[in-house]
């Protein structure tokens, strides 16, 4: 289905895609904020601690990604490239 939608709508399907991961990566790191925020926390500090859990389920989401676009990738190094976007 993702394939289709690639094709039918070549510049909106990453967009989408991305938006997607974004939501479901802060639908579990946001409460983690908000309960780091209420014991005391600043809110740099607890959006400091949130982030590796975003991280975390982005990179599942990137995991499945190259497994099944293997064939497809136009880089032979994807993890190297998804944790310089991590660090930036």
């Amino acid at each position: 289905m993702s394939r289709l939608y690639d094709y039918h709508f070549p510049r909106a399907s990453p967009i989408a895609k991305f938006l997607i991961v974004l939501a479901c990566s802060w639908i579990w790191a946001a409460p983690l904020y908000l309960i780091l925020s209420k014991a005391g926390f600043h809110t740099f500090q607890a959006a400091v601690a949130a982030y590796p859990l975003a991280a975390l389920i982005t990179s599942l989401f990137h995991y499945r990604y190259t497994r099944t676009q293997k064939a497809f990738l136009s880089t032979k190094t994807p993890w190297r490239d998804f944790f310089f976007c991590l660090a930036v």
